[in-house]
């Protein structure tokens, strides 16, 4: 049977991280070459630059609770991007061997069957990049429209106030700051969607392989009755149980830090947004742009919520690899196969959950608690900004 090829699946995704400098051709990461060379520029010219504006502009005003209601959401997420492609780029090399040892033979479907239970798992998380990528993009879109729908572009509005060291309000100085901000902006649109999306799609592995392995289990001692062959397949689903429990400690290790400081920023960003949509006037370009970002920053947050809980239901909590074990045919094996299958099922009820140093879980409950978070930041905002 042809081997099964799961990379091949966020190809898309893959290419949208060499696109701006994140996926590197060598196994090895990045070494002295064009394309870290052009790594840095993009990095540098696209987004410290325009951070470190923003910034400025910021202190400038002495902190004016009008422009920092109108930016500091964006400059949150571009910090928060910044910090994304530093954790990333740094662990570039452990993450093209995970993705290397995934296309290994422990971890291949060994039917047909296997092949045809996976797909579904694989269209539900292009159905999330869809959904993420589309919102996202069209957020990038609105934000360079407002100055040119309302025609604040008459006055040299740009998309996003910051300062910089010469006049921005002369032609043709406004227009090449004017690409550069949605330029900018859509490079981070891009690094958040592939690397937000590159992490769901390593915790839908381990979910996929949780599945390839009940359905092994579910089906020892069926095909071949010789209790030799029993105990030999067995040991092969321990096997391949322990590599998927260090593939998914490998990919907590790689994200506990960003989905800290993810979970952060997005409950922060969406109440800056909550607070942009009570601060504006409804079906304003200002309002619907507020009402986008918040619909991303919830999708960011819902997106590593919802993979980290499939993880933790297939994989333990539910018990479904202890069942699938006790569906097996074990009643008519040896008394070592038996020994041996027990200790296994024990050994599968401990828990596989994805956390952020062990003060969080990805889950569904945590979700709910960043959403009263996010509610509860919104309030102190209103009655600090005294808005009604």
């Amino acid at each position: 049977m042809e081997k099964f090829d799961w990379v091949s699946t966020i190809s898309r995704n893959i290419r949208g991280l060499r696109v701006i400098g994140l996926w590197p051709e060598s196994e090895e990461g990045y070494k002295m070459d064009l394309y870290t060379l052009y790594t840095a520029v993009c990095i540098n010219s696209l987004m410290v630059i325009h951070v470190m504006c923003q910034v400025i502009n910021i202190i400038a005003s002495h902190f004016d609770m009008d422009l920092i209601v109108e930016i500091f959401h964006i400059l949150l997420q571009k910090i928060l991007g910044l910090i994304k492609m530093y954790v990333f780029m740094r662990n570039i090399k452990t993450l093209k061997q995970l993705l290397k040892n995934l296309n290994g033979d422990v971890f291949q479907p060994k039917n047909m069957e296997q092949r045809l239970l996976v797909k579904p798992t694989l269209r539900g998380w292009k159905l999330v990049f869809n959904v993420f990528f589309y919102p996202t993009m069209t957020t990038v879109l609105l934000c360079g429209l407002i100055p040119i729908l309302n025609g604040s572009y008459k006055n040299y509005r740009l998309p996003f106030l910051a300062w910089y060291p010469f006049n921005t309000k002369r032609s043709p100085m406004y227009q090449i700051v004017f690409a550069h901000q949605m330029i900018s902006f859509t490079f981070l649109a891009i690094t958040v969607v592939s690397i937000d999306m590159l992490t769901a799609a390593l915790l839908m592995y381990v979910g996929i392989q949780c599945d390839i392995l009940c359905n092994n289990l579910r089906n020892l001692g069926y095909d071949n009755r010789d209790g030799i062959d029993f105990e030999k397949s067995l040991i092969a689903c321990i096997e391949h149980h322990q590599n998927i429990l260090d593939f998914s400690e490998k990919c907590n290790s790689l994200i506990s830090f960003t989905v800290l400081v993810q979970f952060f920023i997005s409950a922060l960003t969406a109440a800056l947004a909550l607070y942009q949509i009570a601060y504006f006037e409804i079906y304003s370009l200002q309002f619907c742009n507020g009402l986008m970002i918040l619909g991303v920053s919830l999708i960011q947050t819902t997106t590593y919520c919802w993979f980290g809980n499939e993880v933790e239901v297939k994989a333990s909590s539910s018990g479904l690899i202890c069942y699938a074990a006790f569906q097996s045919n074990w009643t008519e094996q040896s008394p070592s196969a038996k020994k041996i299958l027990m200790i296994f099922m024990i050994r599968s009820l401990t828990p596989i959950k994805i956390s952020s140093y062990n003060l969080f879980y990805l889950s569904l409950e945590t979700h709910k608690k960043i959403l009263q978070s996010t509610w509860s930041y919104f309030t102190m905002l209103r009655q600090f900004g005294g808005v009604n």
